[in-house]
């Protein structure tokens, strides 16, 4: 037995069984899934069958073979500009909050099915998505619900139905992608809607948090706005043009460290015969996850 670091305990290469979504049984008992029939990444258990998952999605979520990327977040970045111009020239109250899970739902969206759902143009809560999201979760909305969770499956299944079929449309998004690599009809539709939910979510918290400490602080706000104004990017920058820009570069990493917007346990499950863990035996069959909070904040790492 060899002594594992976090980052061994949660490879796909290695033996450990992964307790996603479900956590235990809870899949096998009450289907924790998107759709009963079908599995995704966040759900499916088995290794051999996860790894299988993730290999026919793998290209797409490195953007390999999704066509004008950067281009698709641009967009959706400047419909967020010209909306906060809008309530600004209007001397109206904002919740930026609110704003920028539209922006984050609008990219996803763009990215995964290559057009925005609509959120910044409508200026609104599509489908009463965020509001039902907000008040059910955990527990997902029921599939057939005209509103919330329900109201999106049904807008995903319709897209991916779209791509399937006599004649089917063919795209080099994100999607396009996972179809491409063998991911049927049902997969597909599984694993789009896990992008929409725990994509938009998360990097929406990342933005939230980072904003919030930079505002609040008078002088780190000082040196990123004449950062940005010495190098006089394009708007929205591009990622090229952001890239030299080192004091954001380091305020945005700062903020991912304060609050990682990924913050679940992302339990794992020792082999049978148990395994060690920084020189420590721990028994087969326990369940061991680890804290982003405590990693991240402590002076030791």
């Amino acid at each position: 037995m060899a002594c594992y670091s976090l980052q061994a305990m949660v490879g796909s290469r290695f033996h450990w069984r992964r307790l996603h979504l479900d956590l235990a049984e809870v899949n096998e008992k009450y289907g924790a899934r998107f759709d009963a029939k079908y599995d995704n990444v966040g759900s499916q258990r088995d290794k051999e069958k996860h790894t299988r998952l993730r290999a026919m999605m793998a290209a797409g979520y490195s953007k390999k073979e999704v066509e004008n990327f950067e281009e698709l977040i641009d967009e959706n970045i400047a419909s967020l500009i010209t909306l906060v111009n809008r309530y600004a020239l209007e001397s109206k109250p904002m919740d930026f909050r609110r704003k920028a899970q539209f922006s984050t739902l609008d990219v996803i969206s763009s990215v995964a099915y290559d057009s925005p759902i609509g959120y910044l143009a409508t200026d609104s809560d599509l489908y009463e998505y965020l509001e039902n999201m907000e008040a059910i979760l955990p527990v997902f909305a029921i599939r057939c619900s005209p509103i919330g969770f329900g109201k999106i499956m049904g807008v995903a299944k319709q897209i991916v139905g779209e791509r399937f079929g006599p004649k089917k449309k063919v795209n080099r998004g994100m999607l396009g992608s996972f179809i491409s690599h063998g991911l049927n009809q049902g997969g597909a539709q599984s694993g789009s809607l896990l992008q929409i939910m725990d994509g938009s979510d998360t990097t929406v918290t990342a933005i939230r948090v980072t904003f919030l400490y930079i505002i609040t602080n008078l002088q780190i706000l000082a040196k990123i706005r004449a950062e940005i104004a010495a190098k006089n990017p394009s708007s929205p920058a591009t990622n090229a043009e952001a890239q030299p820009f080192t004091y954001l570069q380091a305020a945005i990493k700062e903020g991912l460290r304060i609050w990682p917007p990924l913050c679940g346990l992302m339990a794992q499950k020792v082999p049978p015969d148990g395994d060690l863990i920084n020189g420590k035996f721990i028994p087969g069959g326990c369940q061991i996850g680890s804290c982003g909070f405590g990693i991240f904040r402590s002076k030791e790492i």
